[in-house]
C-alpha cells in the first residue's frame, strides 16, 4: 500500500536478527519493490549466510567494513557461570536476586513459554517484574520498556527479542536464565550491561 518509487536509501539495521526472527521473506518482498537506484545500508553483528545473500542479490558492488573491538566482551563486566539442574533453575535464580539484589535485572529465556512461566514464578515471589517477548503487542512491548527504563519495576524477563537494539542506562545484571542458541547471542546479552564505560 506504500508507494516507495521515492526512496533514495533503504537501511536494514540489525539484519541477522530480522532474519533470525523470520522476517527474510518480508524483507525480501520490500526490497525487491525498491528502486534499483537506491543506496543500501546494512548493519549486522554477524553476517549469516542469507545476510550475505541479500548483500550479493540486492546490492551492487557491496562494500564490507567491518570492526572488531579488542574483546568480545567488556573486561568490566564480572561473568559468572553456576551449574545447575532445569528442575532447580527458579530456586537458584531466586537465590541469585535475593544475594544480587539488582537495582535493574534483564533474565534472558529462549522460548516465550519459559518467560512466562519465570515471569509467574517471579511474581509469585513479590518481585516487580514484567515479561517480553514476540507474543505481546508491539504497544504494550514499547510501553513494558519505558516502564523498565523508567524504574517502574526491576526485573525484565524476556527473549532474545530484547537482546539488540534496547538500550537501558545502568543495567546492574544480566542472566541467561537458558543457555542462547548461538554464542553471540550470548554476546548481545550481556552486552545490555557494562555500557558506556559503566
Amino acid at each position: 500500500k506504500v508507494d516507495l518509487s521515492d526512496v533514495d536509501y533503504l537501511v536494514l539495521d540489525e539484519a541477522d536478527r530480522m532474519l533470525d526472527m523470520g522476517f527474510f521473506g518480508q524483507v525480501v518482498r520490500i526490497v525487491k519493490t525498491l528502486p534499483k537506484s537506491r543506496v543500501t545500508l546494512l548493519f549486522s553483528a554477524t553476517i549469516p549466510p542469507e545476510v550475505r545473500k541479500i548483500c550479493r542479490d540486492y546490492m551492487k558492488n557491496p562494500v564490507t567494513i567491518e570492526i572488531e573491538s579488542q574483546t568480545k566482551t567488556v573486561d568490566t563486566t564480572k561473568q559468572v557461570y553456576y551449574r545447575v539442574d532445569k528442575n532447580e533453575k527458579n530456586v537458584h535464580l531466586n537465590r541469585l536476586l535475593l544475594f544480587e539484589q539488582p537495582e535493574s535485572c534483564v533474565i534472558f529465556c529462549n522460548q516465550r513459554n519459559t518467560v512466562n512461566k519465570v515471569q509467574n514464578f517471579l511474581y509469585r515471589k513479590g518481585y516487580a517484574s514484567q515479561a517480553l517477548h514476540g507474543d505481546i503487542p508491539q504497544v504494550k512491548r514499547l510501553k513494558t520498556i519505558q516502564q523498565f527504563k523508567q524504574g517502574y519495576f526491576h526485573v525484565l524477563v524476556a527473549t532474545d527479542v530484547a537482546a539488540r537494539g534496547i538500550h537501558i542506562d545502568d543495567l546492574s545484571l544480566v542472566i541467561n536464565y537458558d543457555l542462547p542458541l548461538e554464542k553471540d547471542g550470548y554476546i548481545h546479552r550481556i552486552g545490555r550491561t557494562g555500557r558506556a564505560g559503566n
